[in-house]
């Protein structure tokens, strides 16, 4: 949920106590693709858009 929310994956792995970023973004990578298309539509807006 954190993720989904914009919190930066190294405030979730020092909240988590994981020693690495890696094992966060290993175990939470189920939310990585929504989150890439989210991405890529917030990117596509202004450029659709002519900005």
């Amino acid at each position: 949920m954190a993720l989904q929310a914009g919190v930066h994956p190294k405030v979730i792995q020092e909240h988590l106590g994981h020693s690495t970023i890696a094992i966060t973004l290993d175990i939470y990578s189920h939310v990585i693709p929504a989150m890439q298309e989210e991405a890529a539509a917030m990117i596509a807006r202004p450029v659709i858009a002519g900005e």
